[in-house]
């Protein structure tokens, strides 16, 4: 019982984890997407305030700097960037004739290291990067490790409104430790609760198996671990109600170890409790999984027969008597000892016959098989 429980709670742990690992990774999943889409909306916010007029009077070289137009776009990236803590760089891309990349207008300040001039060469520009150029869609990209370190990119088309030519694509990056912070924190609190769930489901299957380990315990008998007396007694009073409501047979079976106290005196308890097992294993192993044996006293069984009839409980009875005299207990180190059981048989003849007076009267026809000799069998 214990090993079969440990595999249940083994299978079910496993397939815990495949569930949970599918649920991480949903929800991970979940949480990218959703920050992607807010990087997107964010970006494309920011393209939408871009001036496509001043934008297209650039010339995409370093004449641009002495120009009005790139200084209001200078500014207008850099103010943008310095008000959103999470975004490393701003700039806006063109594509010359040679299909090579390069920057029109950047965020940051000519003195800063990350500084891009109007015209510099964007040489180790991602393939992802030159997509957006030649479909015109927007898209996050990344992260993406080059000069500037690794970064998660939001790359959005700006487009001339009158003619709708792609013009240029504006770039926004973020630190890709950053954008890992972001997948963490936000999808830490579900995945907690997915672990929790598990955790519970896993604790409440280990407790309902407790509990049922428990109640079987309860109703077994701790020696030869078939039924104890209370537990057979509920099992003859629910088959007793099922005969009332639907008739057929039914049939009990009084068991009892001939000359056992004797055996006890001679050879000592624990011989006495390795024939008890021996006997309730016997006689458990000979009746149909439908029938129960359980344990009522000392050397006492009683052996609950649904559905037969009192004809077919004899067969039984002779069948367990023949083959219980045949046991053999360690004969070397106890050539004399032997054992043999009487039995007396009740059949269900009447109904709200009740529990206690079926079980007398199997125990009276016991008595019968006891006066006439033991190892025999009597019937009520």
């Amino acid at each position: 019982m214990r090993y079969k429980k440990i595999r249940i709670i083994i299978i079910f742990v496993i397939l815990g984890l495949c569930i949970t690992t599918l649920a991480i990774w949903g929800i991970i999943n979940n949480v990218i997407n959703e920050l992607k889409f807010n990087l997107l909306s964010e970006t494309r916010s920011i393209a939408r305030s871009i001036n496509t007029e001043r934008l297209q009077s650039l010339s995409g070289n370093l004449t641009d700097l002495d120009s009005p137009n790139y200084s209001r776009l200078k500014s207008q990236l850099y103010n943008i960037r310095s008000s959103n803590k999470s975004c490393r760089f701003l700039y806006i891309m063109g594509q010359n004739k040679n299909g090579d990349v390069f920057f029109f207008v950047d965020s940051q300040l000519p003195d800063s290291k990350d500084y891009a001039p109007p015209g510099l060469i964007y040489e180790e520009v991602p393939d992802e990067y030159l997509f957006s150029f030649t479909s015109g869609l927007e898209q996050v990209v990344g992260p993406v490790t080059d000069r500037w370190g690794t970064l998660l990119t939001t790359l959005i088309p700006i487009y001339d409104f009158e003619t709708n030519e792609l013009i240029a694509v504006l770039g926004m990056d973020i630190e890709a430790e950053n954008w890992y912070e972001k997948i963490f924190f936000q999808s830490i609190l579900l995945i907690g609760l997915v672990i929790l769930t598990l955790v519970l489901i896993i604790l409440s299957i280990n407790l309902i198996m407790k509990t049922k380990e428990l109640k079987i315990l309860a109703g077994t008998d701790s020696l030869t671990k078939i039924h104890n007396r209370r537990k057979i007694f509920e099992l003859v009073e629910m088959e007793l109600n099922r005969y009332e409501r639907n008739g057929g047979f039914l049939s009990v079976i009084a068991v009892d170890l001939d000359y056992f106290k004797p055996i006890n005196d001679k050879f000592g308890h624990f011989v006495g409790d390795i024939i008890l097992r021996k006997v309730s294993s016997t006689i458990k192993g000979m009746i149909r999984k439908t029938d129960h044996i359980g344990r009522v006293g000392g050397d006492e069984f009683v052996i609950l027969l649904p559905d037969t009839s009192e004809e077919n409980a004899v067969t039984i009875a002779e069948k367990i008597r023949a083959r219980v005299e045949l046991l053999k207990f360690e004969e070397k180190k106890y050539p004399e000892l032997s054992i043999s059981v009487s039995l007396g048989i009740s059949a269900v003849k009447e109904k709200q016959i009740g529990v206690d007076k079926l079980l007398d009267q199997a125990d009276m026809a016991l008595y019968t098989s006891k006066q006439k000799g033991r190892n025999q069998i009597s019937v009520y």
